[in-house]
This record gives C-alpha cells, sequence and structure tokens, in this order.
C-alpha cells in the first residue's frame, strides 16, 4: 500500500471524487499510504508530484460537514509541506494559501497555512520572496491573531514575531 503507483492512483480517484465519504475514505486511506514513506521517499517521489497537492488544497472544502476531510487533508498538507521547498509552495500554492487564511472557517486550514509562511521565514530568499510578492498573505496572517480559536491565534502571533525580526519582515511592517 505504499507505492508511489498507489498514491497516484489514489489521487486520481480524489481528483474525479464528489462524494463526501468517499473523499474522506480515500484521503484516509492516501494517508495510510503515504504514511509507508520514509521523509527522503516521500520527498523524492511524492513531494514533487504536483496533482497530489492541488487534489489535496482542493479537499479542503469550507463545508463544515466535512471537518474529517478537512482535518486529513490539512494532516497530509503538513507531512509534505515541511519537506517541500517553502519558495515553491508559496508560489505554486498562494493564491490557495490566501484563500484559507481568508475565506475558510476550520481553524485547522488557517493553522497550516501560517505555519507555512512561518516555514517561509526560515530562509532568506522565501522570506524576501513572501514580503515582495505576497503582501495580501502576511496582512491576512496578521490579522488572524484576534481570530476566535486559540490554536489560529497563537500561530499568527508566532508568526508576526517571527516576521518583525526579519530585515525584509521588518521592513514591510514599518512600511504597513
Amino acid at each position: 500500500m505504499g507505492s508511489a503507483e498507489t498514491v497516484e492512483t489514489l489521487v486520481q480517484k480524489l481528483a474525479k471524487s464528489t462524494d463526501a465519504a468517499e473523499l474522506t475514505e480515500l484521503v484516509l486511506s492516501l494517508k495510510t499510504a503515504l504514511g509507508h514513506f520514509s521523509r527522503a521517499e516521500l520527498a523524492e517521489k511524492i513531494v514533487s508530484n504536483e496533482s497530489l497537492v492541488e487534489t489535496l488544497f482542493g479537499c479542503l472544502s469550507p463545508d463544515p460537514d466535512h471537518e474529517l476531510l478537512v482535518q486529513n487533508s490539512c494532516d497530509i498538507l503538513k507531512q509534505l509541506m515541511v519537506i517541500a521547498n517553502p519558495v515553491e509552495i508559496l508560489t505554486r500554492y498562494g493564491k490557495d494559501m490566501l484563500e484559507g487564511l481568508d475565506q475558510h472557517p476550520l481553524p485547522d486550514v488557517r493553522v497550516l497555512v501560517i505555519a507555512q509562511l512561518d516555514r517561509c521565514l526560515e530562509t532568506e530568499i522565501a522570506t524576501e520572496l513572501l514580503c515582495n510578492n505576497h503582501a495580501g498573505i502576511i496582512l491576512s496572517a496578521i490579522r488572524q491573531h484576534t481570530y476566535p480559536d486559540l490554536a489560529v491565534a497563537k500561530q499568527a502571533t508566532k508568526f508576526l514575531i517571527k516576521l518583525a525580526a526579519t530585515k525584509p519582515g521588518g521592513e514591510f511592517l514599518v512600511e504597513r
């Protein structure tokens, strides 16, 4: 159950399905399949699979009835995003990240996005890209520090402190 072919088959089924129960079952199967890969194997074979990440972002339904689907999709995305290059994630999925921060009703999605933004601050290139090209994402993340869910507010506050400690981030905040 832990082969790249199995993962690709599950991704294809996920992309075609519209039934919430089936989507949840497929995401759980995908989570199990990905659990059989080492971090190195995930980096080599799985993270580069754009359709996987795009499909998982597509599973982040704003429908409150799909909470289990969203939570499990977030779990997988967290696992993959920790391995992926933050510049690539920001470049490819910046729009999705902004939508997640601005529009998604479930806190898991907001925490996922802000945690990824926090990772961007670990490299100078990603920090500069974030500050120079994604002001909307930063401003939305900053607004999350007043979000009613404590996990979201805590993650946003952590991000803001870390952002302010960087040269591009400090300049960004002073200019705004």
